[in-house]
């Protein structure tokens, strides 16, 4: 497991730097959900890509650490513990901003332009390829925990096993790094 650091209340993992293929090579497995075994064309082509180090909320932004930060929660289904929902880019780059702030440092994305400034050392967005580095966890099977809808299961809350509501945070199996709700 990668070392932890809290910071404003927000446990954030370090990930190590490193290398991965992104992508996802298309196999059509009929043991596996339509949605599993759909073709992404954003997906292709699978490529070798090359991560520098960084850190990333060990599970996803809570409504109570939102509504402390912004001062409300814009979410459907609601509870301290439960994700944050229904924001949108607007939004998440504020609450990054206001967070850098309050934790005092420097805001990553410029208040007009909404671009991100990757020299600043505050709050920001994971690019795509962080994202996935970070979900892999150095797994190369369908999902961290394996490669079938159960192992899915153990992973997060989707369509499948979610009854239609979000659920608390940090309930299902993390990564091999530490990080929960990846999926």
């Amino acid at each position: 497991m990668n070392a932890i650091e809290t910071i404003q209340g927000i446990r954030m993992v370090n990930v190590k730097a490193g290398g991965f293929l992104m992508g996802h090579v298309y196999k059509y497995d009929p043991a596996l959900p339509d949605n599993v075994n759909a073709f992404y064309p954003d997906e292709q082509p699978v490529r070798k890509m090359t991560v520098s180090a960084f850190q990333l909320g060990e599970i996803p932004v809570t409504q109570a650490q939102y509504e402390k930060i912004m001062g409300s929660n814009v979410s459907r289904f609601t509870g301290g513990d439960l994700p944050v929902t229904n924001t949108g880019p607007f939004e998440i780059r504020t609450f990054c901003n206001r967070l850098s702030k309050a934790a005092g440092f420097e805001p990553c994305y410029n208040e007009e332009t909404r671009v991100c400034d990757f020299t600043k050392n505050g709050f920001r967005l994971p690019t795509e390829a962080e994202w996935e580095y970070a979900c892999r966890a150095g797994t190369t099977t369908l999902f961290y925990t394996g490669n079938t809808e159960r192992d899915l299961d153990r992973a997060g809350w989707y369509l499948g096993n979610s009854g239609g509501k979000t659920h608390p945070v940090g309930q299902k199996e993390p990564n091999k790094w530490g990080l929960f709700d990846m999926h």
